[in-house]
């Protein structure tokens, strides 16, 4: 075995030692907070994306405002609706 490959060994088997006395908490801690923000940010664009087609179904059930004096000239005479003046 060559000299480089043995100085190389002792490097790689030092580092994972080294890691292995490490504690793990740190790194566990941070990937729980990313994987909470990201379940964040997943639920609040479906809740924007929800609402954006609940928006869409929602105008073509109940019509446009501006043509709200088309409909009433259209609907006039089929009230049921008693005037007084």
């Amino acid at each position: 075995m060559s000299r480089s490959y043995l100085l190389r060994r002792a490097l790689v088997r030092a580092a994972l030692r080294a890691a292995a006395e490490r504690l793990a908490a740190p790194f566990v801690r941070v990937a729980f907070r990313a994987a909470a923000e990201r379940a964040v940010a997943v639920r609040r664009e479906a809740a924007r994306r929800a609402c954006a087609e609940s928006a869409r179904r929602d105008t073509v059930l109940r019509g446009s405002r501006l043509r709200t004096r088309d409909t009433a000239r259209e609907t006039r005479g089929r009230r049921r609706v008693l005037r007084w003046c």
